[in-house]
This record gives C-alpha cells, sequence and structure tokens, in this order.
C-alpha cells in the first residue's frame, strides 16, 4: 500500500512539474514570436531597400545615363575634323 501511495505521489508530482515547465517554455516562446516578426519585418524592409538601391546603381552606372550627365556638362563628340597637312613626306623613296 506504501508503495502504491509513493508511485501515485511521484505521478502528480511529476505532473505539476511538467506542467509547469510547459507554461514557463511557452511564455518564453510567445515573447520570442514577437522580436522574431519584428526582425523578420526588419530583414524585409533592409531586403527591398537593398533591391532599390542596387536598380539605382546600375541606372547610374548605365552608359546612356553617363551620355546623357556628359552631355549635360559639355562633354561631346567634336565635330570639327583636325588635319596635318605637311610640305614633306614622311616616309623616303628609295
Amino acid at each position: 500500500m506504501k508503495k502504491s501511495s509513493f508511485v501515485i505521489l511521484l505521478f502528480i508530482i511529476t505532473i505539476v512539474s511538467l506542467s509547469v515547465a510547459q507554461g514557463v517554455v511557452s511564455n518564453k516562446l510567445s515573447t520570442k514570436g514577437v522580436i522574431l516578426h519584428e526582425i523578420e519585418k526588419k530583414v524585409y524592409d533592409y531586403k527591398t531597400q537593398n533591391s532599390i538601391l542596387s536598380e539605382e546603381i546600375l541606372y547610374n552606372s548605365s552608359l546612356t545615363n553617363l551620355a546623357s550627365k556628359a552631355a549635360e556638362l559639355g562633354f561631346g563628340k567634336l565635330r570639327e575634323q583636325f588635319v596635318l597637312n605637311s610640305g614633306s613626306s614622311l616616309a623616303v623613296k628609295p
């Protein structure tokens, strides 16, 4: 009789301690879920900003954009032809 009451008491203590442990773990996980959601939201925002910045870099480094900015600053193709005419030939005929 003493042995059966000891086993029942051991089961009750085990059940109570596991229930308390489950409550503690659930409480910890519920607060971590909110923090995890905020972190995932920040990661998504950073990925969005990263893709926008990479598109801006690609646009600003494109040749058409560089050519238009160079034209605005006054750089461009020189329309005048430059020709040298000299009286003597450069090669000597034998």
